[in-house]
Order: C-alpha cells, then sequence, then structure tokens
C-alpha cells in the first residue's frame, strides 16, 4: 500500500506518494488562489473556500488511487497554538488540564473552550522533581470543521494527522542524525515570518521556541535564540542543526553558519535517501525543493508500517 502525504501552508499544498519500497511515486506542489488563513476564518460561513480546496485537491489527485493508499495530512504550526509552560505533575490530572486551560484563556480569552488540546513533556531537568516544561499545543475546533468538510467532500479519509515542524523532528532523529556524530540534533524550520527552533534525538523532543519577525528582518531575534542556547548545546555536544523550509532557508543556513562556529548547520535533501520510482514524473524546480518537503517525508516516516 502507498502512502499519500499532503501539506497545508499558508498559499501552498504540498503532495508526496511514498510505495511500500519507499520510492517516490509522486509528488508536487501547488500555489493555492486563496489563503489558507482566510479558509480557516470564513469557511465555516462562506462554502465558497471548501468548494475551492476541495477541486484542488481532486484536479491534482485525479491520477492517484486514492483507494490504495494511507492519507497522512500535514499542517502548517501557525495555524496552531503552541506554548512552552512549567507544569507540576505531581498535581492531579484535573488541575493539570485546568491550568493549561487557564493559560490558552490568556491569549484567547473569547473561545478558549473551542480548542482540541494536547500537551508533551520536554526532557529536561531544570525543575524539581516532577515538574516538566510543557510543551502545549492547540488547535481551534473551527479549523480541524473546516479541514473534515474539505476531505469528506473530497472522499478522503484522513489515516494520521500532524505539524510539520514536529514531522519534520522526526526526519531529523531518524535520518539526518545518522550522517552525523551527535545524540541530539537542533531543527529549524523557516516559515513565513516564523522561524521554529527544537532540539530532539534520544531523549526526544527536549527543547521547542520560536520567534515571529516581519519581512526579512530576522537575523537580530534570531541571534539572540541561538545565544541563550549556547551552554545547553557545548554541555550537550549538539553540534549539529538541520534548517529546513522556505526559500529563504538558505539564507538562514549561512548566516548561522557565519555567526556559530560550534554548530555545523546543514540543509538536508530528502530526494538523496528516498529514490524517485522509474515511472515518477518530476519537474526540475522540484527537484531543487527537497528541503520544503523534509516535514512530508518525516510524516511518512512516523507512519510508516503502522
Amino acid at each position: 500500500m502507498n502512502t499519500l502525504l499532503i501539506g497545508i501552508y499558508e498559499r501552498t499544498l504540498r503532495f508526496l506518494e511514498i510505495n511500500a519500497q519507499r520510492e517516490i511515486t509522486f509528488i508536487k506542489s501547488v500555489d493555492t488562489p486563496f489563503s489558507f488563513s482566510e479558509c480557516f476564518k470564513f469557511g465555516n460561513y462562506d462554502e465558497s473556500f471548501i468548494s475551492e480546496a476541495c477541486s484542488l485537491l481532486k484536479s491534482t489527485l485525479k491520477n492517484i488511487n486514492l483507494s490504495n493508499n494511507k492519507v497522512f495530512l500535514l499542517l502548517d504550526t501557525s495555524y496552531s497554538f503552541l506554548n512552552v509552560i512549567p507544569i507540576d505533575f505531581n498535581d492531579s490530572e484535573p488541575n493539570i488540564s485546568s491550568f493549561i486551560v487557564w493559560d490558552i484563556s490568556n491569549y484567547y480569552p473569547e473561545n478558549y473552550k473551542n480548542f482540541s488540546v494536547n500537551y508533551y513533556k520536554l526532557e529536561n531537568y531544570k525543575f524539581a522533581k516532577g515538574v516538566k516544561l510543557t510543551l502545549i499545543v492547540a488547535i481551534d475546533n473551527s479549523i480541524l470543521e473546516i479541514i473534515r468538510k474539505i476531505f469528506h467532500n473530497c472522499r478522503i479519509q484522513i489515516n494520521m494527522f500532524d505539524l510539520d515542524h514536529f514531522s519534520a523532528d522526526k526526519y531529523a532523529n531518524s535520518i539526518f542524525i545518522n550522517n552525523t556524530n551527535s545524540k541530539e540534533i537542533i531543527s529549524i524550520g523557516c516559515k513565513r515570518n516564523k522561524i521554529e527552533i527544537s532540539i530532539t534525538g534520544q531523549r526526544n523532543l527536549r527543547y521547542y521556541d520560536f520567534i515571529n519577525f516581519r519581512d526579512v528582518n530576522y537575523k537580530n531575534k534570531l541571534t539572540k535564540l541561538i545565544s541563550g542556547l549556547k551552554r545547553e548545546v557545548l554541555s550537550n555536544r549538539i553540534n549539529n542543526a538541520m534548517v529546513f523550509g522556505e526559500d529563504y532557508a538558505t539564507d538562514v543556513c549561512k548566516f548561522l553558519s557565519s555567526k556559530f562556529s560550534y554548530i555545523n548547520f546543514k540543509m538536508p535533501n530528502p530526494f538523496e535517501v528516498f529514490p524517485f520510482a522509474d515511472k515518477c514524473n518530476i519537474n526540475g524546480k522540484i527537484k531543487t525543493e527537497g528541503n520544503k518537503f523534509i516535514p512530508l517525508f518525516g510524516l511518512f516516516l512516523k507512519g510508516y508500517n503502522k
């Protein structure tokens, strides 16, 4: 059975199909005539967004045998609420849940009850026993409902769902780390007006943070963020970082390489790991953009053999 992976970004849909032999059988990037921010904001009131998204999916996948595919969906983290806070896990589960909801309410006072919430203990030891820095991940249910409507109208069943940066982490600690001498890896994901940073490896996700910026003014914020990690990076001998994402990721990689000599920043190419099947038609531009598809390859690895 093949695996079809679909990534939803602001004005882009990315598609990747991989067969049981781990060969790429289909890959495509499609620009959308609308933004998904608008779709998620107005889709429950304006069905034209849902119809347009569905038509785009159908036309792109018209030659794909969906009945022979598992379908995994990836969503840009920009459509989620992410926050890192310390939580005392000695407390009761209801109190922990209430504390997380309270945290979300500080940012979304009017609709904080309308979020699907998950949380992940980060593998660090900064606090007293039982207290963990915890990554809160929440998605507005209205966004999930619009996604459900789009794929229901297309008659596509989603078998797995994830956020893009955390799937990229899977690629980092499953594939990229094999070509390094590190036990842990820094992942740096570049997207429009946002850069995300995480540390993952043998102890799973141990660190997560992000910066928001306007246009190209990211260097000062990014320098400050990476500088703040120097003690942890050196004490844990973390000397490799994976940079991926949109076009300016190349500039980010070059800038960080010149600024922080004790870290080896690289932009891996998944096309060097996953070969193309003989019948796979691919244009030249896609071949130069393997870096943008790293989250989709990571999602494939998360669901491989499941």
